[in-house]
């Protein structure tokens, strides 16, 4: 499934999407579970925790970004 997101921050804005491997990717060794044949298993908790995550880090570079506010001359 691919998600797809729009962030704006200080007049900026961003269109991106988020794949399921983005958010395997993210998910923290700590955060897996095991199963009785020790296979891992991806909660729902784990994989919110993943794309809250990946959504900050992504506003935090909107937000960084300078913005001059500089009306165009009126003819």
């Amino acid at each position: 499934m691919t998600r797809n997101y729009k962030l704006a921050a200080n007049f900026n804005t961003v269109e991106f999407e988020i794949t399921n491997d983005d958010i395997l990717d993210e998910i923290r060794p700590e955060e897996l579970e095991y199963d009785e044949d020790d296979e891992v298993v991806f909660t729902d908790a784990a994989k919110d925790k993943a794309l809250k995550r990946i959504l900050q880090k992504e506003y935090d570079v909107l937000a960084s970004i300078n913005v001059v506010n500089i009306a165009p001359p009126i003819k």
